[in-house]
């Protein structure tokens, strides 16, 4: 048994130099828990440990092998083991230092017994994320081994989901790991001021020669690694000058990708269904701006809005920007309008409602990016199927004076209904009806049995 002290947080947050501060005053070795930091000449892209830094602390779990080798989290385990044990024979102190789970986990849970990897599974991964990104693996994963995917620590991190598919398919049982873990203390930031630190650092980075040292990499083989991330092989190409600088950006071209990752053959490949919206937006808008192709165009679009709700509730005006001006605004908003509308249509050609659910399911599309309340009805005839579209009855805030049984059982009453269902959104996002909503809610349900019109439900 070994004792060491933690010390965890994210990119940027200082961890390093805190632990460097505590190792210098209270005469503590440390060891990194970095996953890229173990590989040989992978040093500025790593942000490690300066070398003036070594001279007066000393550091473990770095370089330990050359970046084409593999290194799995048993490789790491066993490393560790070796700084414990001469620690503890000299009457030293460990500071473990790092972000990556699962390095930390082996070393305070132990390494629980893991199925060997599955190229064909992992072949398959990677074009679904490459076409999909994380949510498509996500959904594929949750699919296939849904009770692995229920455990999983992070949900977004690709590896772990490749690693879920990989248990499911040998049988074996998932990792649990215990609920009463040790209290690990962890820095933060606010996040404004973590990505200001993060564009610091990436800048410095490559005033440090970042473009030098992966130009070394890629010479020595690392390009050819077996992997179908474009990231890697689009900063090689900046590197070996298929990109062209743009003052002080560094852009690449579209046609510079291989063809299978742009975006018209990722839809003639994988088809409309499968591909990300950035991907979609890319062919709506079909080309960028000085400094960034189409696809990074989209992407930072996205980012903008959030969500395509939000985009499409944007006035033409709003989505004007470099590179989106006012015909590719006309254009990507008849598009969003387009959608919005199949949507209404959709609801039209889908009537029937036999659980709370499919209610759901048709006025989300409404209901998303409202930052009012809105009340609807929802007739339906005696085999439960919808008649006509959701009724508007109100909106601004729910109040009884404005939801009055008049204004929600006249179409019914018209229509021969034989039940609704209400429903009404709540644009802070919590569900939970109010004091109010049960009030309106009850005096529905009783002008409905007046006028022998059922009440199925009351969705928020």
């Amino acid at each position: 048994m070994y004792t060491a002290f933690f010390l965890v947080g994210s990119t940027a947050t200082g961890k390093s130099a805190v632990a460097h501060y505590l190792a210098l005053t209270e005469d503590y070795d440390i060891l990194s828990a970095d996953s890229m930091s173990v590989y040989r000449g992978m040093d500025i892209g790593t942000d490690k440990p300066p070398q003036d830094w070594r001279r007066n602390v000393r550091y473990d779990g770095i370089d330990l092998v050359d970046p084409d080798q593999p290194f799995s989290v048993a490789d790491y385990c066993r490393a560790a083991g070796v700084v414990f044990r001469r620690a503890r024979a000299g009457g030293r102190r460990v500071i473990v230092v790092g972000g990556t789970g699962l390095y930390l986990n082996c070393l305070i849970y132990g390494l629980a017994p893991r199925p060997p990897a599955d190229q064909n599974l992992r072949k398959r991964a990677d074009e679904i994320l490459l076409c999909g990104g994380v949510a498509a693996l996500q959904n594929y994963v949750k699919g296939i081994a849904p009770d692995v995917y229920a455990v999983l620590s992070d949900t977004r991190n690709p590896r772990r989901l490749v690693r879920a598919l990989e248990i499911q398919s040998a049988g074996a049982r998932p990792t649990v790991w215990p609920k009463n873990a040790p209290r690990i203390p962890g820095l933060q930031l606010e996040r404004g001021r973590l990505w200001e630190k993060i564009e610091n650092r990436a800048s410095a980075m490559f005033d440090a020669g970042l473009l030098e040292e992966t130009r070394r990499l890629a010479d020595g083989g690392l390009a050819q690694a077996k992997n179908t991330d474009p990231r890697p092989l689009i900063l090689i190409m900046k590197i070996n000058g298929k990109m062209k600088p743009d003052g002080q950006k560094l852009v690449y071209r579209l046609h510079d990708l291989p063809p299978n990752q742009r975006p018209r053959e990722l839809l003639e490949r994988f088809g409309v269904a499968a591909v990300q919206d950035e991907v979609l937006l890319a062919i709506i808008l079909r080309s960028g701006i000085s400094g960034a192709n189409v696809l990074e165009l989209a992407r930072k679009l996205l980012q903008d809005y959030g969500s395509l709700t939000e985009m499409a509730a944007a006035s033409e005006r709003d989505l004007r920007r470099p590179g989106i001006g006012p015909v590719k605004a006309q254009i990507l908003k008849a598009a969003l309008e387009l959608g919005r509308r199949l949507s209404e249509e959709t609801i039209t050609a889908t009537p029937y409602i036999r659980t709370p659910a499919n209610a759901a399911a048709l006025l989300r599309p409404r209901a998303q990016g409202l930052k009012h309340e809105t009340f609807w009805v929802l007739l339906l005839n005696s085999k439960n199927r919808l008649q006509g579209k959701p009724l508007d009855i109100s909106r601004g805030l729910l109040d009884a004076s404005l939801v009055h049984p008049r204004e929600v059982f006249r179409s019914a009453i018209r229509e021969a209904s034989a039940a609704v269902i209400l429903a009404h959104n709540h644009p802070s996002g919590d569900p939970s009806p109010s004091p109010e909503d049960l009030r309106i809610t009850r005096q529905l349900v009783d002008a409905g049995r007046l006028l022998s019109i059922r009440v199925l439900d009351h969705i928020i």
